[in-house]
């Protein structure tokens, strides 16, 4: 680290990374492992079942795990594969699982790769290790906490309570309706997804990709943003007839639905 006095006072780290990811590894071996993927809500040959499509990414990835045995491979998801990174331990968080098709109380195993070890997301991993700490200049004894996806991180960060609703603008414009309740502390147990994301379409990482693209000689990220929202709403004011958006009718409860921006 460049500043590592701000690095001292670290006691302990949370994982959040990007919904839905998936990754097979060798748990004997921290550098053996297949491609991390981040998939959609559809995979080609899989339908619209979670359980199905993770089944499916899961056959499709294992051969890619290099130098391992069938009965080495293990499930990951991305905040997995990061704890498993600093501690050396192969864990899953119970709202990873329910985002993979298998939540809490479910009878099937969803595959025979899954970690043994299936904890809170605020439950401790272990300890980093030592190799870890020195990389990045932290103090020894830092602990890992298993922590989930961004989505999970979003509503914990939220308060929301069961049932309140969030709009949200990042790199989608998305509505998310929690299904458990945030408000006071994180849920332990998973007997469903406890968010659902409502409507979603290009948000702000699109706007600054297209600013980027068509205002490339403007001195800075900031002008070529208000540049391309000037330009889109002088557009809209003077030629309405030649923007052909079409929003479908929405509510909350509707099923999810993806919009074009244009």
């Amino acid at each position: 680290s460049r500043h590592p006095q701000l690095n001292t006072g670290v006691k302990s780290i949370g994982i959040s990374t990007a919904s839905p990811c998936i990754v097979v590894v060798n748990r004997n071996n921290l550098g053996d492992s297949s491609p991390l993927i981040q998939y959609d809500e559809k995979v080609p040959g899989s339908g619209s079942d979670r359980r199905k499509r993770t089944s499916t990414l899961i056959k499709l990835l294992s051969p890619l795990t290099p130098c391992s045995l069938s009965e080495d491979r293990v499930v990951l998801t991305a905040n997995g594969w990061l704890c498993w990174q600093l501690t050396g331990a192969a864990v899953i968080d119970r709202c990873s699982l329910a985002e993979l098709g298998q939540p809490k109380g479910c009878a099937q195993p969803l595959c025979s790769g899954l970690p043994e070890r299936q904890i809170a997301p605020t439950e401790m991993v272990g300890q980093m290790l030592p190799l870890m700490e020195e990389a990045l200049g932290l103090p020894q004894g830092v602990l890992i906490v298993a922590g989930g996806s961004d989505s999970l991180a979003l509503a914990v960060a939220s308060r929301l309570p069961a049932g309140g609703k969030l709009i949200y603008l990042g790199t989608f414009f998305s509505v998310m309706e929690a299904c458990a309740d945030f408000s006071g502390s994180i849920p332990l147990l998973f007997p469903e997804i406890p968010y659902i994301w409502h409507i979603s379409f290009p948000g702000g990482a699109m706007i600054e990709r297209l600013a980027s693209s068509l205002y490339s000689r403007a001195p800075s990220r900031q002008e070529q943003i208000d540049l391309c929202l000037n330009s889109a709403e002088l557009a809209a004011s003077q030629s309405p007839e030649r923007l052909h958006v079409k929003v479908p009718r929405w509510r909350i409860g509707d099923s999810t639905q993806s919009l074009p921006i244009i």
